[in-house]
């Protein structure tokens, strides 16, 4: 996809406030022609999904960002066999995430979240293992959208249809049985629904189709973790056990 392309697309992208120190929209634009860039090079396979990132208030001070980014999730990434080795890491990190899949391939930006609602089909837990070596030095925001949002790895649970009572859920990561990380699925900056729109129709204004294979990671449901060896297992918590999702385990070897 050639530059001009890309600006061309990027300008139909409705961003938040212009960031008052730290980037321009220009300079927002560069990072994402970069990334896009190295996304389309000969022998890079068609993404598995999509991805938010620093979709905290928190992580966006830490990294004097006014808005979410946005990275595609490598093929190969998903960790179907439940397992991964630190060794495959630079320095690897773990989040805990909702996972979405829609109905049909999505070619056009969405309108309204009862859009999005309508055309999504799954829902799942998901963890996220990111590796921060990958982000070009500095790190900062704009350089993590030119390292793609640091995106490796991911592990996606069994999915269920969607319901509408997901931002009730409670969210639990724990290791070796010992608690790590707990947050309600609207920890978001945004909320689940508003992120998961910007995400689809980010990826769509740089030229991306959506397909009903494809993965839509929301973003860290209570803070990065570094990833260490152990066995991880994250749940829901949730009023009504026909509304739960199903639990995912995940064991990190050396």
């Amino acid at each position: 996809m050639c530059r001009s392309l890309i600006v061309s697309l990027l300008s139909v992208v409705v961003f938040s406030a212009p960031l008052a120190q730290a980037a321009t929209d220009r300079e927002w634009q560069s990072a994402y022609i970069d990334q896009n860039l190295s996304q389309t090079l000969p022998g890079v396979a068609s993404p598995a999904g999509f991805k938010a990132g620093l979709t905290s208030l928190l992580s966006r001070q830490r990294f004097h960002s006014d808005r979410a980014v946005f990275g595609n999730l490598p093929s190969g990434g998903v960790l179907d066999g439940g397992a991964v080795s630190l060794a495959d890491f630079g320095k690897g990190m773990l989040e805990m995430e909702l996972a979405f899949q829609l109905r049909d391939v999505q070619r056009q930006p969405m309108a309204s979240v009862a859009e999005l609602k309508s055309k999504l089909s799954r829902v799942a837990l998901a963890l996220e293992l990111p590796d921060l070596s990958r982000i070009p030095a500095p790190l900062s925001a704009l350089n993590i959208v030119r390292g793609n949002v640091a995106a490796h790895y991911f592990a996606v649970a069994a999915g269920v249809p969607l319901s509408a009572d997901i931002g009730r859920l409670e969210l639990e990561l724990t290791k070796d049985g010992a608690p790590v990380i707990e947050a309600p699925a609207e920890a978001l900056a945004e909320g689940q629904w508003q992120t998961l729109l910007a995400l689809i129709n980010q990826r769509i204004a740089l030229g991306w189709e959506i397909r009903p294979d494809q993965w839509l990671l929301t973003g860290a449901l209570g803070g990065m973790q570094p990833l260490e060896r152990g066995h991880y297992r994250l749940r829901a918590h949730c009023q009504l056990r026909a509304q739960c999702l199903p639990p995912l385990s995940l064991t990190v070897h050396p």
